[in-house]
């Protein structure tokens, strides 16, 4: 019997261990961020860009449509896969259409990402940067 319960609870010490792991190896789950600049760009005043990471799915707002997919992350690379957004058309702000398209675009070729001085920084292969801050 002792031995049982022994092995119960180094079974629950793994168990606990693995999960501990699995939190800590994933730093943009449950956080939500709003876009500071793309490249050298800032977004178009008046718009809001934001991004949310839960579980293996990300949304938010594009600056006019909603949208979402899928992400996955192992280490330091970031890819989003299965991107979908509404399909509403905003005639205003001037020039957001222009930017979510090329927001969403810019997603799609994501590489990379790093938390650094409180902004998320997604970088795509051309060295191109999204620099998010962390949403209110």
């Amino acid at each position: 019997m002792k031995l049982i319960n022994t092995l119960t609870m180094i079974t629950w010490a793994l168990v606990m261990l693995v999960a501990c792991g699995t939190t800590n190896s994933n730093p943009l789950n449950g956080t939500t961020w709003e876009l500071y600049s793309i490249g050298s760009y800032s977004p178009v005043s008046g718009s809001k860009t934001t991004i949310h990471f839960e579980d293996g799915q990300v949304s938010g707002l594009g600056g006019c449509n909603q949208y979402g997919g899928e992400y996955r992350i192992s280490g330091q690379q970031l890819s989003f896969s299965a991107l979908y957004m509404t399909e509403m058309a905003c005639m205003s702000p001037e020039g957001i259409m222009d930017q979510e398209q090329r927001f969403l675009q810019s997603l799609g070729n994501a590489s990379s990402f790093e938390i650094m001085n409180g902004q998320l920084q997604i970088t795509l292969p051309d060295g191109e940067t999204l620099t998010f801050v962390r949403a209110q």
